[in-house]
């Protein structure tokens, strides 16, 4: 059995944010967006269906630091963001 990884130019900004972060994605399309703290609580879980620019607002939580996972057509994409109001 073969694997084939393709890197996607998937970004996520600004990092650190104050609240707002983008995530750009103009070669996958983005299906599913989860955002979860470093203890691993979920606490964002969004179906998109999007081959440009997304907001997730993170103003209600706490300063720290939060796993992106994005599920792309080419597969799945984890980016650590750091919170800082």
């Amino acid at each position: 059995v073969e694997e084939t990884t393709v890197e996607t130019s998937l970004s996520v900004y600004p990092n650190p944010s104050r609240g707002v972060v983008k995530i750009s994605s103009p070669e996958a399309k983005v299906t599913d967006v989860k955002v979860s703290t470093i203890q691993g609580k979920l606490i964002v879980n969004k179906a998109v269906n999007m081959l440009n620019d997304l907001e997730i607002d993170l103003s209600d939580y706490h300063n720290d630091i939060y796993l992106i996972t994005v599920k792309h057509q080419h597969g799945i994409t984890v980016k650590k963001v750091i919170l800082s109001k």
